[in-house]
């Protein structure tokens, strides 16, 4: 009797059906439109994903609560489920193995919504080859825990071995480390109008986009070929250099909040200030902070409460702008 490396073993433990060659599904980071993550009873968490004139990927969460999505909460989850990799192939799911691969109570059910698009590849002889993806959901069930390092997995109708590595964004799924700490950053989107309220008045802030046309009547492009625009920024229907837009903009950006709230809050009262940030897109953005405490807010984004911010935030953001006009007088006859 010999002791030998697990390893040995394993090599001789494999079964005709471990043998066979698996095709991976096509999963691309670029085409994933909604990502669906189940884990246990509760509410699922789910993501929905767009691009930015920039290319910057904008993800939102829509279940258990809307909100806009961190940047990089965005991209880790993208990349994790275009990274996600079939390990060796076990058995057809049936009624009577269902149980034994954890199926029937799976640790995470995860459904990944693509829609068509093309999509590149390199063969085994070197050929570079272009392909059209179809929309659809691929669907993974993951089960119980096989061994150390990996976990049952069924895909379409047949179980896999998959690395713990490649689940465990799914395995650690939770909405509220997906949520921004920057609520004023629209990403790479273009600003089109910011409209703040405070009990001191109102700053409407609206830039006007011109495209710029050439004497020959093309519109007149940069190096890289975008079209040029003259821009026409007002501050309350009154004139303002753009660079001062554009830094209140940027500001508005880096505006962090302080912290999170135990859970979901209903703000009550009226707000102490309001901002409104629509984009050249047509997308907008409403944030509204209410008086927690001496020294913080609770910060509403689209009417869901989920962080704070500090009193002096929109101040610091505001800058030059922070001496707001005195509110205007309604006289009733």
């Amino acid at each position: 009797v010999y002791l030998c490396n697990n390893g040995a073993y394993e090599t001789f433990e494999y079964t005709a059906d471990m043998l066979l060659s698996v095709t991976q599904p096509s999963i691309l980071a670029s085409l994933i439109e909604r990502i669906s993550i189940s884990n246990g009873d509760g509410d699922p968490i789910v993501c929905t994903f767009t691009a930015d004139s920039a290319g910057n990927v904008l993800g939102t969460v829509q279940s258990p609560f809307v909100y806009p999505m961190d940047f990089t909460a965005a991209e880790n989850l993208l990349t994790a489920a275009e990274n996600f990799r079939l390990g060796s192939r076990l058995k057809t799911v049936t009624d009577d193995n269902r149980t034994g691969y954890g199926l029937d109570s799976p640790q995470a059910v995860v459904k990944i919504a693509q829609r068509e698009g093309l999509y590149s590849q390199i063969d085994s002889d070197g050929g570079y080859h272009t392909y059209t993806l179809a929309s659809g959901t691929i669907t993974l069930t993951i089960g119980d825990k096989d061994g150390e390092f990996f976990y049952f997995c069924e895909f379409d109708g047949t179980c896999y071995r998959v690395s713990s590595f490649l689940i465990t964004a799914f395995l650690n799924a939770d909405a509220n480390n997906y949520i921004t700490g920057n609520p004023a950053d629209m990403g790479g989107e273009t600003m089109q109008s910011v409209s703040v309220q405070t009990g001191g008045g109102t700053l409407d802030f609206y830039a006007a986009y011109t495209e710029q046309v050439l004497p020959n009547n093309e519109l007149a492009t940069d190096e890289s070929g975008s079209v040029i625009y003259d821009v026409n920024v007002t501050l309350n229907g009154e004139t303002i250099p753009q660079d001062a837009f554009d830094s209140l903009v940027e500001r508005l950006g880096q505006m962090t909040v302080s912290g999170k709230l135990d859970a979901i809050r209903e703000p009550e009262g009226t707000p102490r200030w309001q901002m409104t940030l629509t984009t050249t897109q047509g997308i907008s953005r409403t944030l509204a902070a209410y008086s927690m405490d001496a020294f913080q807010d609770v910060l509403a984004v689209d009417g869901v409460a989920l962080q704070t911010i500090s009193k002096e935030a929109l101040e610091i953001a505001l800058g030059e702008f922070a001496a707001l006009p005195e509110p205007t007088e309604t006289k009733t006859e």
